[in-house]
């Protein structure tokens, strides 16, 4: 039942923010343009909480964190026994309750790789990495 809802979401997701209209991009580069101190707030602020994931996450082997560079996500790559990374994410949320994206839905490259997201607060993405590194490792 999981795995029927999960595929009908990300179809939802993923057509709701792929191809953002072209006034909505504007409306955001404006916003952007104008936001001052905000922005730079905002860019030192996920900056922290993707130190803090990464930091969180390095505590076992079976994952390794890619370096990140833009957006709010990290890409991990993970050691599992699963036939592919969706089963993996998918169980994972099963289990845990930690909800990933398998890097298998940005192509065949992602086998073996699980993107987070650190838009979160500091509380969650500890718990998050906790569960994971404790999933993993067991």
């Amino acid at each position: 039942m999981l795995q029927v809802l999960y595929t009908k979401a990300f179809s939802v997701h993923q057509f709701n923010t792929a191809c953002v209209p072209a006034f909505t991009q504007k409306a955001a580069l404006a916003a952007m343009e104008r936001a001052g101190d905000v922005l730079e707030y905002m860019r030192h602020s996920f900056a922290l909480r993707r130190t803090l994931l990464a930091d969180a996450l390095s505590g076992t082997e079976q994952l390794q964190v890619m370096e990140a560079t833009g957006a709010f996500y990290l890409f991990v790559r993970v050691h599992h026994q699963e036939a592919n990374i969706r089963d993996f994410a998918l169980r994972l949320l099963e289990d845990t309750g930690v909800a990933t994206v398998p890097g298998t839905a940005f192509g065949d490259a992602g086998e073996g790789y699980l993107r987070l997201s650190y838009a979160a607060s500091d509380d969650v993405l500890l718990e998050a990495a906790k569960r994971l590194v404790n999933y993993v490792s067991h």
